[in-house]
């Protein structure tokens, strides 16, 4: 293995401020406890807060820095890229000025400042740290609980202590903030939020014109508000309006102690059947599976084979005139199919339930599931009924939440 040859280049920051909400950042430096960085994709959010990262490391006495992300393959894809862009080199080539620890990612500054790389897919590296002057995390939208009493905003600034009267630092930066997080960030006069939009990026010369018409191409309504204004925004007249799928479309890997599967019968249309594997209270939709007018033994076929991927459970089987038929049919193939006895609107109600509290998560290979989540509306007229005719994955997920939270609560028996 080629060992890396010493840069005897001095160290310089290739940092150039146009973005005067990022100016007005680093002025206010200090000032408040909590900053809060929203800003539309490209608008170099991340690029500021990683200069006050340095800013802070040369100017202050040492002390330790945290910069996290919600997980390390995070850190790896924002954290080093971004210095490496402002450094002119990467950071493991900074010697003599900075050394990196690979293995604890640990990078150790010349003047006796420590930076620990976090990623909160791993929350213990967090406990070992000591007294820090700096945390920054990024991407934050990406975390399930934020502020609540065992969130990961608490669990970072808890570290921000030192024997010194002197200033510490709190600061986090993200695109499509969550409501937890814009809710939060305003709930207090001693944080401050700057927020700008992917259009104001390209306007200071941060960003070109084609590359912000081709980042805002792709968004429409709250979802244009969200990763392009860097502004909070509600789904008007969805469903599943607390369903984000920023925050809620997480891959799957691995195991669960328990699984629960869901089958929506669509008789005009394909059916549907989900798979969930349940961790604790949290359910994750780990496949969906579209199924062309099978009959009773293809749907039996393939919720079997369902099974063996993934293990085995109860499938519970949505409301419908012929439900009961259809679960004594499915028994007869031994399966433990079960009938759903929700109303619509609870169901519902219960699923945006789960997705407000990030206790429901879905795998990306599940866009049928995910586009309908987007995209069911409430019917005209009508109180809390959806609307029908392409909603079959919709009521799928639907059931899939309300058997497992009725799974040890049979409504029929054998």
């Amino acid at each position: 293995m080629r060992a890396r040859v010493q840069d005897s280049r001095p160290l310089q920051v290739n940092y150039r401020l146009q973005n005067p909400k990022l100016h007005q950042l680093h002025l206010d430096r200090g000032k408040y406890d909590e900053r809060f960085v929203f800003a539309g994709t490209g608008g170099g959010k991340t690029y500021g807060l990683c200069f006050e990262d340095l800013h802070i490391t040369f100017t202050e006495p040492p002390s330790w820095g945290i910069l996290a992300a919600p997980t390390f393959a995070k850190v790896k894809e924002i954290y080093y890229p971004t210095f490496a862009k402002l450094l002119g080199r990467p950071l493991d080539a900074l010697e003599p000025y900075a050394r990196m620890n690979k293995t604890d990612h640990q990078l150790t500054w010349w003047n006796g400042w420590v930076w620990q790389f976090v990623g909160l897919d791993k929350p213990q590296i967090v406990e070992g740290i000591p007294e820090a002057t700096f945390v920054h995390l990024t991407e934050a939208r990406l975390l399930r609980d934020f502020a609540g009493p065992d969130g990961a905003w608490p669990n970072l600034t808890r570290r921000l202590r030192s024997e010194q009267d002197r200033p510490k630092y709190a600061h986090l930066d993200t695109h499509s903030p969550t409501k937890e997080i814009w809710d939060y960030a305003h709930a207090s006069p001693k944080r401050r939020v700057y927020q700008w939009s992917t259009v104001d990026a390209a306007r200071w010369g941060t960003l070109s014109q084609a590359d912000a018409e081709r980042i805002a191409g792709g968004y429409t309504g709250a979802a244009a508000k969200r990763v392009l204004e860097g502004k909070y925004a509600r789904a008007e007249g969805v469903c599943l309006d607390a369903f984000d799928r920023d925050r809620h479309v997480r891959p799957w890997n691995g195991k669960a102690p328990g699984m629960v599967y869901a089958l929506d019968l669509g008789w005009d249309h394909p059916a549907v059947l989900g798979a969930g594997a349940l961790l604790g209270d949290s359910v994750h939709l780990v496949e969906e599976v579209l199924l062309s007018k099978p009959g009773i033994k293809g749907t039996a076929d393939a919720a079997r084979a369902l099974m063996e991927r993934h293990g085995a459970g109860t499938l519970w089987v949505g409301w419908d005139v012929r439900a009961g038929e259809i679960v004594e049919h499915l028994r007869t193939y031994g399966i433990d199919a079960r009938r759903i006895t929700s109303g619509v609107a609870e169901s519902i109600l219960l699923t945006n339930q789960r997705f407000a509290s990030g206790s429901l998560l879905i795998d990306p290979a599940c866009t049928e599931t995910i586009r309908q989540a987007e995209h069911v509306g409430w019917k005209a007229g009508a109180k809390m009924e959806p609307e029908k005719g392409d909603d079959d994955a919709f009521d799928m997920l639907r059931y899939l939440v309300v058997g497992a939270s009725q799974r040890r609560k049979v409504a029929d028996a054998w």
